[in-house]
């Protein structure tokens, strides 16, 4: 093989030290999904939806390279952009990582918002560009909103992420398809984003559940299933 060559693969390989082992992978299998910058991630989606008065945020990687943090950025003209939220990255992984986020008090109108990966050397890229319309109706209530459950299926447990305007305490529900409760729970949230980790002590069988929050009356669910 020629010096060329050598060079060539030598620019392709990273290699990671991960619990003793050595893990090697191709950089060219890590496609850059963002449109500009020098950082290496694998982006499966980012999405910005407005639910209620806020505007909430989800993305997802399958590969991260030397990832530091993110920043959601929101502007107003699409152009210029400023900074509005940060999240740890998780620095080398090769699965799947859910991230939520959320702009609690979005601007009336047109807003703009993406997504930024900065990387240990201060290298930057960025996500397509998310454009979420508000109108403020004065009502600054909101039932819960279901961001996210992952993974799903699951197979020991999973993660609900939610958002609500105020604290208070819900009841958290997981029902199956013939409508027995499978476990009930009281929880304690806060107001904006929450996160509850629900484990399977009961081993339960596989198939298809809902996650059920009850606020006040009123019930959101989320379909999930377990392998």
């Amino acid at each position: 093989m020629s010096l060329k060559n050598i060079k060539g693969w030598a620019s392709l390989v990273i290699v990671l030290l991960t619990a003793g082992f050595f893990i090697f992978f191709n950089v060219s299998n890590l496609h850059r999904s963002y449109a500009d910058g020098e950082t290496y991630i694998k982006l499966v989606y980012f999405k910005a939806d407005l639910r209620g008065g806020a505007v909430t945020f989800s993305w997802a990687t399958d590969a991260e390279v030397n990832n530091n943090f993110f920043t959601i950025q929101r502007s107003l003209d699409g152009i210029h952009f400023t900074d509005l939220y940060k999240q740890p990255g998780a620095g080398n992984s090769t699965s799947r990582i859910y991230y939520a986020d959320m702009d609690e008090n979005p601007t009336e109108g047109y807003s703009y918002y993406r997504l930024k990966d900065t990387d240990y050397d201060g290298r930057s890229g960025y996500s397509e560009i998310k454009t979420v319309k508000y109108k403020y109706n004065g009502n600054t209530d909101m039932d819960p909103a279901v961001i996210s459950v992952t993974p799903n299926p699951f197979s020991e447990k999973f993660t609900l992420t939610f958002i609500l305007k105020s604290a208070t305490t819900l009841n958290l529900q997981l029902i199956s398809t013939s409508g027995q409760v499978i476990y009930n729970e009281a929880i304690h949230t806060t107001d904006g984003m929450n996160q509850y980790v629900f484990t399977d002590q009961k081993e339960i069988p596989a198939g298809i559940y809902f996650v059920v929050l009850d606020y006040n009356g009123k019930k959101i669910s989320q379909k999930i299933i377990k392998n």
